[in-house]
């Protein structure tokens, strides 16, 4: 999601639906045919991971980000550009297939 700022004010660009990361995971993974499986890794073991890989401590300072949902809304962006998303079904289905 990205945020275009200009005279009008803030405008979100398009998203189709509200999903959750796990849940656009689940879809995405399903599409291939495996058994979708999602873990989530302790904040205690990336935080301990952190002192020995960077990335995983650069990770650990953006847990706060999952404290909450983000819910975004791109209906003005959608009505002020005449934009309708492509639903998710198909971006995977354009994407994800055609990649295996």
């Amino acid at each position: 999601m990205h945020i275009i700022l200009g005279a009008g004010g803030a405008i979100g660009t398009p998203l189709a639906a509200e999903l959750l990361a796990r849940q656009q995971k689940v879809r995405a993974v399903s599409r291939t045919g495996v058994a979708p499986r999602v873990s989530v890794l302790p904040a205690w073991m990336m935080k301990t991971l952190g002192l020995v890989v960077p990335m995983m401590r650069e990770l650990a300072e953006m847990l706060y980000q999952n404290h909450s949902d983000y819910v975004f809304d791109s209906s003005k962006f959608e009505r002020r550009f005449a934009f309708t998303p492509t639903p998710y079904a198909d971006g995977i289905r354009a994407s994800v297939l055609p990649a295996l």
